[in-house]
């Protein structure tokens, strides 16, 4: 038998195959795309009605007082990263796990100044330079 994958955006499956015929399917659960696990910044002046954009953060960005952005790590680590005073900026961990439909669940602990709190988003396509990304 020959395993073959079969690309489904940002899942993926596993056939078998015997003589051309697939003959076994696994459907392993989400797969994460190396794409994904980086630091992404707010591109704001590419957002699309209710879709975001978001490009890694060594992209050259016109000049902004301040931008957030988030980072996902490997082992489920999630870090947002929100402006703060003097457009500095205020990192708040979290984790993350990728859920089905290409949600991404994300929680975010209780810090000094902010609440632990949960949100859901929706990955609307995914490439190596930008992801856009709609919060639900």
């Amino acid at each position: 038998m020959l395993g073959k994958i079969l690309s489904f955006g940002v899942l993926s499956a596993v056939a078998l195959l015997t003589a051309g015929r697939v003959v076994h399917m696994v459907r392993p659960g989400p797969q994460v795309p190396r794409e994904l696990l980086k630091t992404w910044i707010h591109s704001y002046e590419e957002d699309q009605g209710d879709i975001r954009v978001y490009r890694p953060s060594g992209f050259n960005f016109p000049p902004s007082f301040g931008r957030e952005g988030f980072s996902i790590l490997r082992g489920g680590r999630f870090v947002q990263y929100d402006i703060g005073p003097a457009d500095g900026t205020v990192e708040i961990p979290g984790t993350w796990r990728l859920g089905a439909n290409h949600v991404l669940l994300v929680t975010l602990r209780r810090t000094e100044t902010t609440e632990q709190r949960t949100y859901r988003i929706q990955i609307i396509s995914l490439e190596a330079d930008r992801i856009k990304l709609r919060y639900l």
